[in-house]
């Protein structure tokens, strides 16, 4: 159980964050450019009226773009420095955040969401927005699938294969969605079922993270396994080490 609320929170603060920081960004670029902005819990409200389509579509694309950058910096930052120190779990969760912020409007630009607005204002071809969706599409899903396998390292100690996956992706996803919804109530009908229809892409990390466990020997936490392979060298190097003696002391009596 503790796993499962160190997971959810480590979800919640990340989206929490990024989400804030995601709106602020679309508000600071549309001051920017000389226009107010009203921000409200998971969307922003430019008063651009009057703003040029070259300058709809940059506070637009502001927020993705800064979400990708911040998810990438931190995807490199959790792979380089932090990914087996204990504070890994939130590099982690901003940068799958930041760049799940990034390729679900990828995936809308077809449908609607901030690349959308930016594709539609610059009069960019309804084939190349279709070509985008796809892109997103595809990346997206891949993504999530690696996300989740990754996760699964970040289990308590000698977990069970269906608790691990439960923990670590399954729990995360149902609460985590319901929860945000409840904490940013009440929220306009169409950013209740983007954000519904997007956290489905979750499945991906829940067929991941099984995917793992149940292609992974011995336990799935990494310094379990670190040390359970210690244990078996210590072994078997006491073991070579007592029959190389039980060899050496059967040839002196033999001699």
């Amino acid at each position: 159980m503790g796993g499962c609320l160190s997971s959810y929170s480590a979800v919640r603060d990340g989206l929490c964050a990024e989400c804030h920081a995601h709106e602020i960004v679309h508000a600071l670029t549309s001051y920017a450019l000389g226009f107010n902005s009203t921000v409200f819990q998971m969307w922003v409200n430019p008063d651009a009226a009057e703003a040029t389509p070259s300058q709809v579509a940059i506070i637009a694309v502001s927020g993705p773009l800064f979400s990708l950058v911040v998810g990438a910096a931190c995807r490199l930052f959790y792979q380089r420095r932090f990914r087996e120190r204990p504070s890994g779990l939130a590099f982690l969760m901003l940068a799958v955040v930041g760049i799940y912020s990034f390729l679900g409007p990828l995936a809308g630009t077809a449908l609607g969401g901030d690349l959308h607005i930016a594709f539609t204002f610059l009069h960019i071809s309804t084939a190349l927005a279709y070509l985008a969706s796809a892109t997103g599409f595809i990346v997206l899903p891949c993504f999530v699938y690696y996300i989740g396998r990754e996760l699964l390292r970040w289990v308590p100690h000698e977990s069970g294969r269906a608790e691990a996956v439960v923990c670590t992706t399954l729990a995360p996803w149902l609460l985590g969605t319901f929860l945000l919804l409840l904490l940013y109530w009440p929220l306009p009908r169409f950013l209740i079922g983007s954000t519904i229809g997007g956290s489905a892409f979750w499945a991906f990390a829940v067929l991941g993270a099984a995917t793992r466990a149940w292609h992974t020997p011995g336990p799935l936490n990494l310094k379990c396994r670190v040390t359970a392979l210690r244990r078996r060298e210590s072994v078997n190097t006491l073991r070579g080490d007592y029959s190389g003696r039980f060899t050496e002391i059967i040839s002196l009596r033999m001699a």
